[in-house]
């Protein structure tokens, strides 16, 4: 049986079901959406559950997969992970951050005790940073016989369904290349002598550049590469394919780790994904194609899985603080339509995510009809649009603050965490604008693979009203969802 097991998808285990490594300990959960090309499975609270078995501690980590068009399937898997974990007999249950406080709360009235190991964003949760101190807290489950380092240490929460296709993230100390200043930014000259604005590096709504170290020396980095694909491919044998952040850094020790281990059987069958920025892809392209080239003979492909474009709009890169300008966008795009005419050998670049973040407070409503235009002219049809995530420590936080564009409140936890764990709702200056963000919050989940057309119709219904700020997006919502539950009935 693998390893990484694809555990009680529509039943609560019997107390025959349950791997004795994994009874009566700390059960260590995480979260991951479906995607049809990159769902991640959470490799960091694999290594947590692995390292307290080795302080002899039983654990387990229950990968959630959530299901991005369904809110009543995703409260049945949460519902099913409590029964899990409670038929488990675990005592103690270890999260990143508890994003849904009743889940806690159920937990706790089952008897267990929460840890975060992430962020404290649960008051009744201990907070822990160590996994020494972790085993402390655990102390009381520990067993007296080894335990496996393996046996049975992942089990998947999801549909009726076959599992998504899997990856891992490689992480192997690199970090984000993008260096460039919001203070030489024109947009930013009104609070350019802030701290949060003077010292940041980077896109301004990321702290990724400011807080990471320097990549590690390449020699180090391909060492990494090889030792960690062997440990995550033993922890999840049916992942097809491992993740690549920032990968101008990964080029050079991808090619130093391949050139000492091409016929290590621990590179065949993967696909390396990455998400990259445009200007990257752009300036980049021929060493992309020589990588690629060589996974291959080593019976590996390299995949272009998500494209950052983030936004046409000249203004919108300005607020972004991007470094790149609508032709960076336009060139990448050739390139990426190039390479799914004719893929060179061991690229993939068919079915790519376009990204963009669409709705910052400053954003214009001709900003977003810039945007839909390009896209549409494009053929982006499968395009992921975001909301501005807004985190305090950034530019775009400061300068919003100043501006009092800041809801009130005192955040939430962060959906996309960029270096921070905190977000805050903002209010827009365009008042289309914000008509338009409040439709596009409510009917997202609704159109989940169609959100270029759902927000050119957006738009469009936005243009023809006469007060915007009247439209009921919340009753469209409904209906919508009304008549999409008597299709699947068949009425």
């Amino acid at each position: 049986m693998n390893r990484a097991e694809r555990a009680f998808p529509t039943a609560v285990p019997t107390a025959t079901d349950l791997p004795a490594d994994a009874v009566g300990g700390v059960a260590c959960v995480a979260f991951a959406t479906e995607s049809p090309l990159h769902t991640r499975v959470d490799v960091n609270m694999a290594d947590v559950a692995q390292a307290l078995r080795r302080f002899g501690i039983p654990s387990r980590q229950f990968q959630v997969l959530f299901d991005p068009s369904d809110e009543a399937e995703n409260g049945r898997r949460v519902d099913r992970l409590v029964r899990t974990i409670l038929a488990h007999g675990c005592r103690l249950a270890v999260f990143h951050e508890v994003w849904i406080p009743a889940l806690g709360d159920r937990l706790i009235e089952g008897g267990l005790r929460l840890v975060e190991l992430r962020t404290h964003t649960y008051a009744k949760a201990l907070f822990v940073r160590r996994t020494d101190e972790l085993a402390s807290v655990a102390a009381d489950c520990r067993v007296e016989r080894p335990l496996d380092a393996l046996s049975g240490l992942v089990a998947f929460i999801a549909g009726e369904s076959a599992l998504p296709s899997m990856h891992f993230d490689l992480n192997v100390g690199q970090s984000c290349g993008y260096r460039g200043a919001p203070a030489e930014n024109a947009f930013y000259e009104h609070v350019r002598a802030a701290p949060e604005v003077s010292r940041h590096r980077g896109c301004s709504y990321c702290l990724a550049a400011v807080l990471a170290a320097p990549p590690a020396p390449t020699e180090e980095m391909a060492r990494r590469i090889v030792e960690t694909l062997r440990r995550n491919r033993a922890v999840f044998p049916d992942a097809t394919q491992a993740w690549l952040t920032y990968p101008e850094t990964f080029l050079e020790p991808l090619a130093m780790a391949l050139a000492q281990s091409e016929s290590d059987p621990v590179w065949r069958g993967l696909t390396f994904s990455f998400q990259t920025r445009p200007d990257v892809l752009v300036r980049s392209a021929p060493a992309i194609e020589r990588m690629a080239e060589r996974l291959a003979v080593a019976g590996a492909m390299l995949r272009v899985a998500v494209v950052g474009f983030e936004n046409f709009s000249e203004r919108e890169l300005l607020v972004l603080n991007r470094g790149t300008r609508p032709s960076d966008l336009d060139e990448s795009v050739a390139i990426l339509r190039r390479w799914t005419a004719q893929p060179p050998p061991g690229l993939v670049a068919a079915g790519y995510t376009p990204s963009f973040i669409l709705f910052t407070p400053w954003t214009r409503f001709e900003d977003l009809e810039l945007n839909v235009r390009a896209m549409e002219v494009h053929g982006l049809w499968n395009a992921n649009i975001e909301r501005l995530r807004v985190g305090p420590g950034t530019p775009v936080y400061e300068k919003a603050r100043r501006e009092g564009l800041l809801e009130g409140g005192s955040g939430r936890p962060a959906q996309h965490p960029n270096g921070y764990s905190t977000e805050f709702e903002v209010r827009f200056v365009d008042p289309r604008t914000a008509s338009a963000a409040t439709g596009f919050d409510a009917l997202k989940r609704l159109a989940y693979d169609d959100q270029t057309e759902l927000l050119g119709g957006l738009l469009d219904a936005v243009r023809r009203a006469e007060d915007p700020s009247a439209l009921d997006w919340e009753a469209v919502a409904r209906d919508w969802t009304a008549l999409r539950d008597l299709a699947r009935a068949g009425a």
